[in-house]
């Protein structure tokens, strides 16, 4: 009424309101009056269209509720992210040694050994020298295994580690007197052949960089699959993928059981269980984190190890990417900038050494943020560590990558590589035929033969809303029977694909584009970033 007031506008018809059509809500399905195209319209215009301003409450709405509620709690609110929670930003620990490092060191070891073994063999200590060899090959023996887990047994360098164990067991025989080799002869053969081990590991082995990715749950894996690749390209780099466990939260604040399931990842990452890595003693150069909230979250927490205080110990660069997908914040849009709170001023954020985000925008968005949050003094590091990569952004339509899942009759339509057709998602809703009756019938059938004309160039995959889920078949017996007769000639007129199955996964795997009435699945189609027609059954 107050809108009517106002503009003389928001008159609805009761005959919309007359039926009940079921549409899907997060995890649920909710009755909505089935003309709701009509209500929409009517409430908001053009409410397709995505605004970033205007709220009937405040936002959030109990958000003037904060602060009564911080006084229970010495005006902190559990939960909730504070500056002096923050502590130390930049603490690593040491990295140890690499590879290509500890084996040299040890080459300066093993000049030391042999000249301990010269100094037996000339003092007439056979077994000295030989117990002293052992030594020396047990530790060749050891970093020729740490090479061979990196480059593989046919490596250059393993085949000289292999060739002096060879010489040190020559001459671990002389001087035991079990041959009739000369020992002399033999130490300066093992010392030749310890100097082609030497000049192998300084040019032949490549220090790779340990690069780990922890994806926060299978469905946010596709957020890091583009730096994924990215690191696997370079081949000195070693990249593991370490999924990590998470929880739900229970009412209390309590976690639930803990969440974990691997073989929901694509097997071609070869997901690692976070129990067999060894962070510590790795201590990868790069470790790729999604979930920035530690602690802090009322729904989800991940498991302690893995908060980003814990974590960055073990690496030389924390490197924070959402997990979730954004459109750019407008300056103006103050809720955006309320959200950010939520989700910015996070610990795996605030204590990155660098920050991946998907547009300028966005970059300088979390900017403002932070420096308002830990104070603008500190703008320039937030600036240096805040990265804009718009190439990193996950192809919207990779859940529906999987072809596998396309029933093997719609190819017959479709066809297979440069035969294939471009393929258009039709869809039609309850709201539409019960607002427009036959002539929604109609505009269907009109649409059906255009694309008949046209099917050597594309195809039609028409899905309709499920009239199960609504009052059409007991209230409108006779709309309902005109219906079902126009399924019946679509089919038997082949002219395309029927999809009558609840999973659109299918259609979103092959569809090129979306036309049909306003519903969820325009809106999905947006999001997968493909072009959306909304029909008018006016035309």
């Amino acid at each position: 009424m107050p809108y009517f007031l106002k503009d003389g506008s928001h008159i609805y018809k009761k005959e919309w309101y007359e039926d009940v059509v079921y549409l899907p809500f997060e995890n649920m399905m909710l009755p909505a009056p089935a003309c709701y195209d009509a209500v929409l319209r009517t409430e908001y215009g053009d409410y397709m269209k995505i605004v970033h301003a205007g709220a009937v409450h405040d936002f959030p709405f109990y958000g003037n509720m904060e602060p009564t509620f911080a006084k229970f709690y010495d005006g902190r609110i559990p939960f909730n992210y504070y500056k002096t929670d923050v502590g130390t930003l930049d603490e690593h620990r040491d990295k140890q040694p690499g590879l290509k490092d500890q084996a040299l060191s040890f080459m300066e070891l093993l000049d030391e050994a042999h000249e301990g073994v010269r100094g037996f063999i000339e003092s007439g200590d056979a077994n000295g020298a030989a117990d002293l060899l052992e030594q020396c090959q047990q530790g060749v023996i050891q970093i020729g295994t740490q090479i061979d887990a990196v480059y593989g047994e046919e490596y250059v360098t393993v085949k000289h580690c292999e060739n002096y164990c060879e010489a040190a067991y020559q001459l671990h025989e002389a001087i035991l007197g079990n041959t009739s080799e000369e020992p002399a002869y033999l130490f300066q053969e093992l010392l030749r052949v310890k100097g082609e081990m030497t000049e192998s590991i300084e040019k032949d082995v490549h220090e790779k960089k340990e690069i780990v990715f922890l994806p926060y749950k299978p469905s946010a894996w596709p957020e890091m699959e583009k730096l994924w690749k990215r690191e696997k390209e370079n081949p000195d780099n070693n990249v593991v993928v370490v999924p990590i466990p998470y929880f739900y939260k229970n009412p209390d604040g309590t976690n639930s059981d803990l969440s974990y399931d691997l073989s929901a990842y694509p097997l071609y990452i070869s997901a690692v269980n976070c129990n067999e890595y060894d962070f510590a003693g790795k201590h990868p150069d790069r470790i790729y984190i999604q979930n920035p909230y530690d602690e802090y979250n009322y729904v989800t927490t991940v498991h302690p190890f893995f908060y980003a205080p814990n974590i960055k110990q073990h690496t030389d660069e924390l490197i924070y990417v959402p997990y979730f997908s954004m459109e750019d914040p407008e300056p103006t849009d103050g809720k955006a900038k309320k959200m950010m709170e939520r989700y910015v001023t996070m610990p795996g954020v605030v204590r990155a050494d660098r920050v991946i985000v998907q547009s300028d925008v966005l970059r300088d968005a979390y900017i403002d943020t932070l420096s308002e949050f830990m104070g603008d003094e500190t703008r320039g590091r937030w600036e240096e560590r805040i990265i804009s990569d718009p190439s990193v952004a996950p192809d919207p339509k990779f859940e529906y990558s999987d072809e596998s899942i396309v029933p093997e009759s719609w190819w017959t339509y479709i066809g297979k590589g440069e035969s294939r057709k471009k393929t258009i998602l039709y869809y039609t809703s309850v709201a539409s035929l019960l607002q427009y009756g036959n002539d929604a019938i109609d505009k269907m059938r009109r649409v059906f033969a255009i694309f008949k004309e046209n099917e050597e160039d594309v195809v039609l995959l028409w899905k309709h809303q499920d009239l199960r889920e609504t009052t059409v078949p007991e209230r409108h017996p006779e709309l309902a029977a005109n219906f079902g007769k126009l399924v019946d000639e679509y089919k038997e007129k082949g002219y395309g694909i029927y999809d009558a199955s609840p999973d659109n996964a299918p259609a979103f795997t092959v569809a090129d584009a979306y036309y049909g009435d306003v519903s969820p699945l325009s809106q999905k189609s947006r999001l997968l970033g493909m072009p959306v027609m909304i029909q008018d059954v006016n035309i």
